[in-house]
């Protein structure tokens, strides 16, 4: 449709005549062809403190006892900001859907220290649920030590019974604003996620999310990260260039520039 609409008599209704071809732009975002980079489309200062007052909102709605969720907000901003927050329990989980997975929080500690590797000047937060770190208590002793050891420096905070761990570390994600970023696969489709403002999650989404898988024995993680790039339609006023993403055509954007 857009390569049918720059052929049209509107498009050249201004006198303008338009060449479009079909380009893969570098994993930075540059076009070689139009000699201009993609742009990165984040939040404004408004949809930040709009989207922050939000979550906490709904995350403190959502308690099933009142004054936790403030009491973690007191917590972070004794403890954070946090440049990169850790699901622990998807990142436990993830994987595990066959007979005999199970809840594997030796994982999680692959993950911290690959994520730390990789980022050495990052401030790190993993959020787990009060009924996995019983389990971890409980059954994996080497691991509850390391994690004790991470309370202790306030970069692991337990999320309560009666709370949703989802929004801890949600709310510690947008209020590092633009720095920060989630460590996690949760593809964030529960209806929960649904009442937050579309316009705010599809950016974030976009923007702050890294992916992961790990080796077949777990003891290896690789970390996807975000395109630095946004995958929308862009205007390059000083080209006079037009971007246009396809999902169809495997990476492929429709460059349409002046003749």
């Amino acid at each position: 449709m857009v390569e049918i609409f720059f052929r049209s008599d509107r498009a050249a209704a201004a006198g303008q005549q338009w060449l479009q071809k079909w380009v893969r732009p570098d994993d930075q975002g540059n076009v070689a062809e139009a000699g201009i980079q993609l742009q990165l489309a984040d939040l404004s200062d408004a949809d930040w403190t709009a989207f922050g007052q939000q979550v906490l909102s709904l995350a403190v709605q959502q308690e099933k006892r009142q004054g936790r969720f403030q009491d973690y907000t007191k917590w972070l901003k004794r403890n954070g900001p946090f440049d990169i927050m850790i699901d622990g329990a998807n990142v436990a989980l993830w994987g595990e859907n066959y007979e005999g997975g199970a809840f594997r929080p030796e994982k999680v500690k692959v993950m911290y220290e690959t994520v730390a590797k990789e980022n050495p000047d990052a401030k790190i937060l993993l959020v787990l649920h009060a009924g996995r770190f019983g389990d971890i208590k409980q059954n994996h002793k080497e691991t509850f030590t390391w994690l004790e050891e991470l309370r202790s420096q306030g970069r692991f905070h337990i999320a309560p019974a009666g709370s949703n761990d989802d929004w801890y570390w949600m709310y510690a994600a947008v209020m590092a604003r633009e720095k920060g970023m989630l460590v996690s696969n949760d593809l964030l489709r529960d209806h929960v996620w649904n009442l937050l403002r579309p316009k705010h999650m599809l950016k974030w989404t976009q923007r702050h999310i890294i992916r992961f898988h790990f080796n077949f024995e777990k003891t290896e993680a690789y970390l996807k990260y975000p395109s630095p790039y946004t995958p929308c339609v862009q205007y390059n006023e000083d080209k006079g260039v037009w971007m246009v993403p396809c999902a169809d055509r495997d990476g492929q954007w429709l460059c349409v520039r002046k003749v």
